[in-house]
């Protein structure tokens, strides 16, 4: 049985749709849930539950490709992170041994296509189900899994809700100046704009510096230390580079 089915996504507010990706329907062109990236996409399953089989389709009308992280957690707090990667079609994850968990989170990083991440379905199961051969299948080793701590949730998206309290205060307390309260709204909009693009911005550099740096670190002892040395220079001038566009946007 399927554990996601017509479970509730907690970010569905900036999500196109998000009833898509759990409604049991992975079929048809306007079947997928998008928002643009990165962004976080998690499945509340209401209760903890022991699970092996996670498995969620990304868009493969095209080549495009994805890159995400996918983690677990019981109390939304504590993150259980299983794999790095990218990919489309359908994307098939088994533990190795049962794993509990409550939420089940993407982090949704990058399109190769364009700046939106497109989920259309998600399923969850207790059990390891029969997979199509095509599909390809990763087992995560429970052993190996690595943890965060943190609700995970970009500062901007944690401004938000205050922005729409301030927004509602004239409506529930009549002789209060609406254009007073109007006027702090778009500036705190304005400051989460400006903060978000420096997300982005950070955002970039741990995926298009740090994790190359990482894994040319990882296969040094096969080729040598001189690829080290110039992988390092030009990850420094592109953090240069992406630091110096990301304050061009906030000017």
């Amino acid at each position: 049985m399927n554990l996601a089915l017509n479970k509730k996504i907690l970010e569905s507010d900036i999500w196109k749709r998000p009833e898509n990706a759990t409604d049991g329907n992975s079929n048809g062109n306007y079947s997928y849930t998008e928002t643009p990236c990165p962004n976080y996409f998690t499945l509340d399953l209401e209760q903890v539950v022991e699970l092996t089989t996670i498995r969620f389709l990304l868009y493969d009308r095209d080549v495009r490709s994805y890159k995400y992280r996918l983690l677990t957690s019981t109390d939304l707090y504590t993150w259980m992170v299983h794999s790095d990667a990218m990919g489309n079609s359908w994307q098939n994850f088994e533990f190795s041994q049962k794993i509990q968990a409550r939420y089940v989170r993407l982090h949704c990083l990058w399109n190769s296509s364009n700046g939106s991440f497109h989920i259309g379905e998600i399923e969850v199961y207790k059990d390891n189900i029969t997979i199509s051969p095509k599909e390809t299948v990763y087992v995560i080793n429970n052993l190996t899994t690595t943890y965060e701590i943190s609700d995970g949730l970009s500062i901007s998206r944690k401004l938000q809700p205050l922005v729409n309290t301030i927004k509602q205060i004239p409506n529930k307390f009549s002789g209060l100046n609406k254009e007073y309260f109007s006027s702090i709204s778009a500036e705190l909009e304005k400051g989460i704009y400006d903060i978000e693009k420096i997300e982005k911005g950070m955002e970039s550099i741990r995926r298009q510096i740090i994790e190359p740096v990482k894994q040319e670190l990882n296969v040094s002892n096969n080729i040598g230390k001189w690829s080290i040395w110039l992988g390092l220079i030009g990850g420094i001038v592109g953090i240069f580079s992406l630091l110096n566009s990301i304050f061009k946007w906030i000017e």
